[in-house]
């Protein structure tokens, strides 16, 4: 204890260390054999490892006792007792998201969402009765937020999104594989409340459905896992020098890295072979090069809050439906897709895509007619992920028909994976936006073609 105390003495007035502590399950690092990790273990290997330690059953319980290093919250392996509560309790106070926790495969029951109104219904009898200490402060009060019961599809839809996308003849129809693979994590990364998750399925259904040779099964072959790093090795020709198909080829490649990461069963040649065909297709266009003298970001964060800067400057074409709008969908998607990149680990990838990037975001705002005024619309991301968006008639009779400019430009050209595109990017973009009022308006402009039929591009 005297040491420890002379420690804080001595580094009483030094500046706090930089510290990044990784916490995952069944990784590896400590000698998992089946995950392979290996970025994992080059960064643990000639630095501190701790080799003895202990942790509870389950996920929230971890972490919470590194939120407040409040031990007894690790004793105890199951999400339903009054310990594990406590934790639950912990991430409440320091985490006023909405939905508390959203956890797969759990030993108990799958997929779980519970809000903070839902959550202290529950245990506030429980823990009172305890008398467990700190638990119920001030800070751990109901949100009044809507009931949400997270579901999750099944892994059926990588499959079939990764097999749409190497039936694909040329890179176009592989939107429709694209789109599965999005509206698969979409439902899966977000707690959305069951009927919007079903509403959504529904339309990946349908989607299906209208392309059967698309999604037709393909010959059964050995997977080989290693494989997967030939596409990013395909996709830095698709990049460099600027922008090309709209950034597909970098959307495309990190949706399948991502799926075949998760679904390493279907890691087949065949596969391989017919993704890399994909980005050396879109490597034959002639880039679209960025028009100022900048080329880089200094990072992601710098990259993904240039694109809520860009989507911000056009403002004025809101509730103008027939001046045509910049490539919103694909900036983000395109957006999006880099950050992910980095995520997995191609960090120099990423960097390469920038110049790309900002030629993609570079578009100017259009001419306006200032005697026109606006009509007003009322256009919000909550209304796009309710349910009755996705239950609307209207809706779904547009998107269950082919795309025509004249009479249905909200057709199949939403249905074949647009929509689940920008959904799936978009709601992973604003988690890194600390300016939610620029969100608002972001998602305004955005989502406005997805609610307005008669907006003209975007």
């Amino acid at each position: 204890m005297f040491l420890i105390l002379a420690l804080g003495v001595s580094l009483a007035g030094a500046a706090p260390p930089n510290m990044v502590f990784i916490l995952a399950d069944d990784l590896g690092c400590y000698g998992q054999k089946l995950i392979q990790t290996p970025n994992i273990d080059c960064m643990t290997a000639d630095r501190m490892k701790f080799t003895h330690f202990y942790a509870g059953g389950s996920v929230s319980s971890s972490q919470a006792v590194l939120m407040d290093g409040w031990r007894k919250a690790i004793r105890t392996g199951s999400a339903t007792t009054p310990i594990d509560l406590y934790a639950l309790a912990t991430m409440a106070r320091l985490s006023p998201s909405r939905t508390l926790c959203s956890y797969r495969n759990h030993p108990i029951g799958g997929r779980h969402a519970m809000n903070r109104k839902e959550f202290l219904k529950l245990y506030a009898g429980i823990v009172g009765g305890l008398s467990i200490p700190g638990v119920l402060g001030e800070s751990a009060s109901a949100a009044e937020t809507a009931s949400v019961k997270g579901i999750a599809l099944d892994e059926s839809y990588l499959v079939k999104g990764l097999t749409a996308m190497v039936r694909a003849s040329t890179w176009f129809p592989a939107h429709w594989g694209a789109g599965i693979l999005a509206g698969y994590y979409l439902c899966r990364d977000n707690a959305l409340g069951e009927e919007t998750t079903l509403g959504i399925q529904k339309q990946l259904d349908a989607a299906i459905a209208s392309q059967p040779e698309q999604f037709a099964p393909l010959p059964d072959e050995p997977a080989d896992k290693a494989l997967i790093e030939e596409v990013p090795k395909a996709l830095l020709p698709a990049m460099q020098g600027g922008l090309r198909a709209h950034g597909h080829a970098v959307i495309f490649a990190s949706l399948s890295i991502k799926a075949m990461g998760d679904a390493p069963h279907m890691a087949r040649p065949s596969f391989i072979k017919a993704l890399c065909g994909l980005s050396r297709q879109i490597a034959k266009h002639a880039p679209q090069r960025p028009t100022g003298s900048e080329t880089s970001y200094a990072d992601t964060q710098t990259m993904i809050d240039a694109l809520f800067d860009s989507l911000a400057r056009f403002e004025p074409l809101l509730g103008r439906p027939s001046i045509r709008r910049p490539n919103f969908t694909h900036m983000v998607t395109h957006t999006e897709a880099l950050m992910n990149l980095e995520m997995m680990g191609y960090a120099d990838l990423a960097r390469a895509g920038h110049p790309g990037h900002h030629a993609h975001i570079g578009a100017p705002v259009p001419a306006i007619d200032p005697s026109l005024p606006p009509a007003a619309e009322n256009v919000s991301l909550e209304t796009v992920m309710s349910k009755d968006y996705w239950a609307d008639p209207k809706n779904q009779e547009r998107w269950n028909h082919k795309f025509a400019i004249p009479n249905n430009p909200n057709g199949d050209w939403i249905a074949s994976g647009h929509l689940f595109k920008v959904l799936y990017s978009y709601h992973r973009l604003i988690g890194r936006v600390k300016d939610k009022e620029k969100v608002k308006l972001c998602s305004q402009i955005l989502l406005e073609r997805y609610i307005n039929p008669d907006v003209q591009g975007g």
